[in-house]
């Protein structure tokens, strides 16, 4: 479960990845969510099976690697493709676990992601849970001015703003 390193660019290492070379298995789907690459591969003994590959780029070595998790590992990572699961059904019982775990994690998001960013909007941020206030737009796009309860301004990404929304009583 550790990591290999043998390629030169990132985007080398994820099209061998979705296109099966260089001694990976060609996936019957495939994803990529930022720096993790999701794929479906067919199981004989358990139907389906999603692997994320986690990769990273080592910039003194000047290659790209990755570490490959596969979903009957019960990985923490979460923002699969969630239509995958009915669409290629497993029987495994660890992975059918942590795909009740996925569904959660992404309805989660969904919640979070419709709470509504716009001035006067309070919420709660930082270890201490200092109370902000959403002021105004930022000049770039997805941030806003907000003050703290002194008054000093800063900014905050609207992603930021709505997950601490929650956290207001």
């Amino acid at each position: 479960m550790g990591w290999y390193f043998s390629y030169c660019t990132r985007e080398q290492l994820v099209a061998d990845i979705r296109e099966g070379r260089d001694g990976h298995q060609k996936p019957l789907e495939s994803a990529v969510r930022g720096t993790k690459v999701w794929c479906v591969y067919e199981q004989k003994e358990v139907g389906h099976l999603i692997v994320v590959y986690l990769t990273a780029y080592d910039r003194q070595a000047d290659q790209a690697g990755y570490k490959e998790i596969s979903e009957d590992m019960g990985p923490y990572e979460s923002d699969c493709p969630v239509g995958w699961f009915e669409k290629y059904p497993t029987t495994y019982p660890a992975s059918l676990e942590w795909r009740e775990r996925a569904r959660a994690s992404q309805k989660r998001r969904q919640e979070i992601t419709k709470r509504k960013v716009e001035p006067g909007v309070k919420f709660f941020h930082g270890p201490s849970k200092v109370e902000f206030t959403v002021v105004e737009p930022y000049h770039m796009r997805g941030w806003w001015v907000v003050r703290d309860l002194i008054g000093r301004l800063t900014r905050s990404r609207t992603g930021t703003i709505q997950r601490c929304m929650g956290d207001v009583n």
